[in-house]
Order: C-alpha cells, then sequence, then structure tokens
C-alpha cells in the first residue's frame, strides 16, 4: 500500500488525540470499576433483602397448601359420606309419597272421612 506523504501529516497529530483519549479512559477505569462495583453490592444488597422478605412468605404459601390438601381431603370424605345419605333421602321421599297415597286411599274407603277432611283437621292442629 503507497501512501502519499501529503496523507500522513495528519497522523502525529491524530495518533496524539487517540493516545490521549487512551490515557483519559485509563484514568477513568477506577472509577467506572468503583462505580461497577458499587452496584454490584447494591444489586447483591437488594436481591438479599428479597430473598429475607420472600421467606416467610413461601413458609405461608407452603402453609395455605397443606391446609388446601387437608380441606380437599376432608371434603372427598365428607363427600363419601353424603353420596350414600343422598340415597337414603330419595329412598324415604319416595316411601313418603307412597305412604301418603295409600293413606289418602284408605281416608277415601272409609265412611264419613276423605282424604281434604284429613287436609282440613290437620290444617287446624296446632304446629309442633
Amino acid at each position: 500500500m503507497n501512501l502519499a506523504p501529503s496523507a500522513l501529516t495528519g497522523l502525529p497529530a491524530a495518533t496524539l488525540e487517540v493516545v490521549k483519549g487512551v490515557s483519559d479512559l485509563l484514568a477513568r477505569l477506577p472509577s467506572i470499576e468503583h462505580s461497577i462495583a458499587a452496584a454490584s453490592r447494591q444489586a447483591q444488597g437488594t436481591l438479599d433483602e428479597i430473598l429475607l422478605r420472600l421467606g416467610p412468605v413461601e413458609s405461608q404459601l407452603t402453609d395455605l397448601q397443606d391446609s388446601a390438601n387437608a380441606l380437599a381431603g376432608r371434603l372427598d370424605r365428607a363427600q363419601q359420606t353424603v353420596a350414600p345419605l343422598n340415597g337414603r333421602i330419595e329412598e324415604l321421599a319416595s316411601n313418603a309419597a307412597r305412604i301418603e297415597g295409600a293413606l289418602e286411599h284408605l281416608l277415601d274407603r272409609v265412611p264419613g272421612l276423605s282424604a281434604d277432611d284429613a287436609r282440613e283437621r290437620a290444617e287446624r292442629l296446632p304446629p309442633t
């Protein structure tokens, strides 16, 4: 590569500017390093504080999860207990309807009594 001598005339001044810029950067490096270290310490302190505050929350969440699991187990057991009772309630309601029908039929066969008369008398009885 052939450079003309006129192209090299500005090289010493440019070299001095580059050396001055590098020198300034090197002079500021300890300050930059100090700022980075301070920011890192502050970030670590903030992280430590967050982790310290999250410890009890994590413990409470674990307790809540355990309670929720216990409640889910109790609910499952209650549902298992109630399921047969639902069948029994349906059976009792069916039996009550059949008994009511049989009583109405019986009352209709007794002279002077009817289901309507029995209902009227029942309505006049004091509530229990």
